[in-house]
């Protein structure tokens, strides 16, 4: 993904990662910042169901993202989604 990443920004990988060094980040946490902010995103859109986000996001199966998921937030994507809901 870096090497996808780079030449769009104009740079090379190891700028990329320098760059994202200067800012206190890695490539790994910049990924996983922005999977999060996605699941979040996706999770609204009821019409998506688990997997499909999981899908969405490049996991290769629900329980490697809902693991994910857990970490970041807490709780389960199905317990999250159910509080957006009831809202």
């Amino acid at each position: 993904m870096r090497g996808v990443l780079a030449p769009r920004l104009h740079c090379s990988v190891r700028t990329l990662q320098r760059r994202l060094g200067e800012r206190g980040i890695t490539w790994k946490q910049l990924l996983d910042r922005t999977h999060e902010q996605l699941a979040h995103q996706y999770l609204e859109d009821e019409g998506l169901s688990l997997l499909a986000i999981a899908l969405l996001l490049g996991y290769s199966d629900q329980g490697t993202f809902t693991r994910s998921f857990r970490r970041w937030s807490g709780r389960t994507p199905l317990v999250y989604r159910k509080t957006l809901l009831s809202k």
